[in-house]
């Protein structure tokens, strides 16, 4: 592994230290299972009702931009 350093608050390392103390944890295994979690929110395939939406979206975009040409694509 590697090892990393960063700077926090002192109020959100004591909140840290307690969930990692209720969770008889360590520090760095709450950070890591955090950062985890955060990557997997930000790097999930789109689902089909997402994608629909967005889909929805753009094409009033165009439409918007374009007029009646686009409705016709």
């Amino acid at each position: 592994m590697a090892m990393i350093s960063i700077r926090l608050p002192v109020a959100m390392v004591e909140e840290l230290d307690g969930l990692a103390d209720a969770q008889q944890a360590r520090r760095s295994d709450v950070i890591r299972d955090a950062l985890a979690s955060y990557i997997r929110e930000r790097t999930a395939p789109v689902g089909p009702d997402d994608a629909q939406q967005a889909l929805e979206v753009l094409r009033k975009v165009v439409a918007g931009r374009f007029g009646n040409q686009a409705e016709a694509a």
